[in-house]
């Protein structure tokens, strides 16, 4: 029989375990920081947790990371082959049976360079939940500006609502680029990002925004404009929307800069200015019935107050069974003392609606 030696295990000491402490913390906290729901979603930790965003989805849905890195294929399924090749025959054989020579390897197809975007999502920590906001910067805006210069965490807390800030730095939230488009946000237009990308990512991955429930947006300047965009592209999403200090009708503003950046100039496209990404004019158009709350400080220097007056009573004039609500302070500015100001009043606004 053969013998075996049995070597007596050495117990840890009091220091070693000290040591083994800080490591099993860390476990235990990566733990407890999200997990995958029964539903396939992750669930997020409580308080603020910077997640990222690819600038852009692939077809259908598809992961572009996973795209490009994953071999091409025909409508088939099947790897590109040569269009010329005989079935059944070798990859060096052509039709009639001669042999290629002399052909070099295709080169490789480099993985497409994804962008990733900072998103803020703000759980509750008391566990609530009765809603999900989708909060949009302005022009060049931080997305941190919104959290850290109005109480918007603080209604978070008190009304159980999950809020989303994406940094969207210098879009106007565009649906496309034109040949005269001098300033992009990203490879994808903002405004397509935020429906075709960030929505879909977040229903997906986290739960959130998910249809049939209580969803809401608000948005601040350029922002604003945004929300009233995204709304329109998603008419059966939101329960409710807001815009503060926005504009929504560039043929009334011919001269502006930043909406000829990426527009083209007036006088060359004025059809373009018209029919694209232009949120009154869609509404005059079209169908609107979702409530949303519209603010606009009549002191102003830097989106004319009548852009939001004029939306409100295109509302008003073509679809007055929708739910409407316009606040226009006689001193309010285009800042966050005025927009820390409607904050309580978009949120009543928004749970009041069924």
């Amino acid at each position: 029989m053969k013998k075996i030696n049995i070597i007596p295990q050495r117990p840890f000491r009091t220091s070693e375990k000290l040591r083994l402490i800080p490591a099993l913390l860390l476990i235990m906290l990566a733990l407890s920081c999200s997990h995958v729901d029964v539903d396939g979603t992750m669930s997020l930790p409580r308080g603020m947790t910077v997640i990222t965003v690819p600038d852009r989805a692939g077809p259908e849905g598809e992961d572009p990371e996973k795209k490009a890195a994953g071999d091409e294929t025909d409508p088939a399924g099947e790897k590109n082959a040569d269009k010329d090749a005989v079935p059944g025959a070798g990859s060096g054989t052509i039709a009639g049976g001669a042999e290629k020579k002399d052909q070099p390897p295709a080169p490789e197809k480099k993985a497409e360079r994804v962008r990733e975007i900072e998103v803020d999502v703000y759980i509750p920590n008391n566990g609530g939940h009765k809603g999900d906001l989708l909060v949009l910067p302005g022009w060049n805006f931080s997305r941190k500006r919104w959290h850290q210069e109005t109480d918007l965490l603080d209604f978070a807390e008190k009304e159980g609502l999950r809020m989303v800030f994406p940094e969207m730095k210098t879009t106007l939230y565009e649906s496309e680029y034109f040949p005269e488009t001098a300033v992009k946000w990203a490879d994808t237009p903002g405004g397509r990002w935020i429906t075709k990308t960030l929505i879909p990512h977040l229903q997906n991955r986290y739960g959130i925004f998910l249809e049939g429930h209580k969803n809401f947006i608000l948005g601040l300047s350029t922002g604003g404009r945004g929300a009233v965009a995204t709304m329109l592209d998603n008419p059966d999403l939101f329960t409710a929307g807001a815009a503060l200090s926005g504009d929504f009708n560039q043929l009334a503003m011919p001269k502006d800069r930043l909406i000829t950046a990426v527009y083209g100039p007036y006088r060359k496209f004025v059809k373009r200015w018209y029919a694209v990404d232009n949120p009154e004019v869609k509404i005059i158009t079209g169908t609107w019935n979702s409530p949303l709350y519209i603010g606009h400080g009549k002191m102003d220097r830097i989106v004319p107050f009548e852009q939001s007056k004029s939306l409100h009573d295109a509302i008003v004039r073509y679809h007055p069974k929708a739910v409407t609500r316009f606040s226009a302070p006689e001193k309010g500015g285009h800042d966050f003392n005025f927009w820390k100001s409607e904050v309580p009043k978009v949120i009543a606004f928004f749970l009041e609606q069924e």
